[in-house]
C-alpha cells in the first residue's frame, strides 16, 4: 500500500512540476541522494528524502562510463530527454508497467560522459523531457556533493 500511495504521489507531483516548469521551480521536498554500496554500486535518485518516491534514478558500477536511468512516466512510450543548459540527450529503453500503480517504469543507459550528464555534473542544472512536458531537477546547493560524488564513483570525474 505505501508503494501504491508513494507512486501515485509522484504521478501527481510530476503533473505539479509541469506547470511550474516555466518559472523554473522545483517541486517542494524534493533533492538528489547519493548511494552507494559494494553489491549494487552508485545511486543518484531525486525523490522524497527517506521514501519510495523517486521521480529519477541513476545507477552505475565504480568505474564504469555506463549509467542506468530509471524514470517513472505515465506513457507507454519509452522514452524521454535529458536536458542540461544547451545539453540535449533523447533517451530510448524499455516501458514496464508497475502493476500497483498503474505507472509506467521507463528504463533506459546512458553515458556519464554525454553532453547532458556532463552538463549536469558541472552545473547541477537537469531537465527530464517526458509526455511532451519538461520537469526540472536541478540540484540544490546542498545536492551539489552528492552529484559530484555519483560521477567519480562512475569513472567520469
Amino acid at each position: 500500500m505505501k508503494r501504491r500511495l508513494s507512486a501515485l504521489m509522484v504521478l501527481a507531483l510530476l503533473g505539479l512540476g509541469a506547470c511550474a516548469h516555466d518559472r523554473g521551480e522545483v517541486v517542494p521536498g524534493y533533492s538528489w541522494i547519493y548511494l552507494e554500496n559494494q553489491s549494487e554500486g552508485a545511486k543518484l535518485a531525486y525523490g522524497l528524502p527517506n521514501s519510495d518516491a523517486v521521480i529519477l534514478m541513476m545507477t552505475c558500477k565504480p568505474g564504469t562510463k555506463s549509467v542506468g536511468l530509471s524514470l517513472i512516466s505515465g506513457d507507454k512510450k519509452p522514452e524521454f530527454t535529458l536536458v542540461s543548459r544547451k545539453a540535449q540527450e533523447r533517451v530510448v529503453g524499455r516501458s514496464t508497467p508497475d502493476m500497483m500503480s498503474g505507472a509506467r517504469l521507463i528504463e533506459a543507459s546512458s553515458r556519464a560522459d554525454g553532453a547532458a550528464l556532463r552538463s549536469f555534473e558541472r552545473t547541477g542544472d537537469l531537465a527530464v523531457v517526458n509526455q511532451g512536458r519538461r520537469f526540472n531537477l536541478k540540484a540544490g546547493k546542498n545536492d551539489r556533493a552528492d552529484v559530484t560524488q555519483f560521477f567519480r564513483s562512475c569513472g567520469r570525474a
